[in-house]
């Protein structure tokens, strides 16, 4: 379902570069897109690295995440983390 609601969003921008005035915001947004997929993949890898940092210091013990592995349990931790989520029960 995702998948196709990006492929309708691609498409609506490509429709969008008809009229002149939707083309100058078009380009601005794809090459943002295409420019942060550097920052994204440094991003991925320090998660990675946090997520392999917390599995040796100990495994994360939160309910709501118990059929995952404890390594993706970290990531998704560090990902929480780096979103300013710091509320835990």
């Amino acid at each position: 379902m995702t998948f196709l609601v990006l492929i309708m969003l691609f498409k609506l921008f490509f429709f969008f570069r008809i009229n002149k005035d939707f083309s100058i915001v078009t380009t601005m947004i794809l090459s943002c897109l295409f420019d942060l997929r550097i920052f994204m993949s440094v991003f991925f890898v320090m998660l990675t690295f946090f997520g392999a940092c917390f599995n040796v210091l100990g495994k994360n013990p939160q309910v709501e995440m118990k059929s995952l592995n404890p390594f993706l349990r970290n990531v998704i931790n560090c990902l929480r983390i780096a979103f300013g989520d710091n509320e835990y029960d």
